[in-house]
């Protein structure tokens, strides 16, 4: 996707100010410009649309396919368990888990803020006079920054969420599976 005001806006301002693409998960651009946040509710999709989106970081980009397209999973099988889920889970209906999905969509957004902040490196908000921040002597901590947003409370099940050893990403939000749960834990 071309938004050429917006690579005039990175480039005029350089280093003198930073960004937050609000709403911006338009992974070409994101790719493409050194944000310091952003956020969005598109990583909700695959409760609300049924779509699967991963993050391959060998290749740099995210991968989607509908869930319950067999041939699909089979094909990104090994990307599923990089997300620490089992493909099988996104098979059929009758093992489909809607707080499973949730969860490696999660996975996979912050896959892609570490693939984002290695590319980048960290991007530090610079000091001025007019950034409540920074004015008084304070720093905000280097970005890149991926807030994933969700507008609605009716989507998913209230369950705890904790980070899974193993995971590659501290910051991912993770589960631990209930006992009689469709689909087999990414541990087991």
């Amino acid at each position: 996707m071309e938004l050429p005001w917006l690579d005039k806006a990175f480039s005029i301002v350089g280093d003198r100010a930073v960004f937050h693409g609000f709403g911006m998960t338009v992974w070409d651009v994101v790719r493409r410009l050194p944000f310091y946040s952003v956020d969005s509710s598109t990583w909700t999709q695959p409760y609300r649309f049924g779509i699967v989106k991963l993050f391959d970081h060998h290749r740099g980009q995210r991968v989607g396919f509908l869930m319950r397209d067999k041939q699909k999973v089979l094909q990104h099988r090994d990307l599923l368990r990089a997300h620490h889920t089992d493909p099988l889970i996104y098979a059929s209906h009758a093992t489909y888990d809607r707080t499973e999905a949730t969860v490696t969509a999660a996975v996979a957004w912050r896959r892609a803020e570490a693939f984002l902040r290695a590319r980048y490196g960290p991007i530090a908000m610079p000091p001025s006079e007019r950034n409540p921040i920074t004015r008084h002597g304070g720093t905000a901590t280097p970005g890149l920054h991926l807030y994933l947003a969700e507008s609605t409370t009716t989507n998913t099940r209230s369950r705890p969420m904790t980070c899974r050893p193993g995971s590659g990403c501290a910051h991912a939000a993770m589960r631990s599976r209930p006992a009689g749960t469709a689909g087999r834990s990414a541990t087991s």
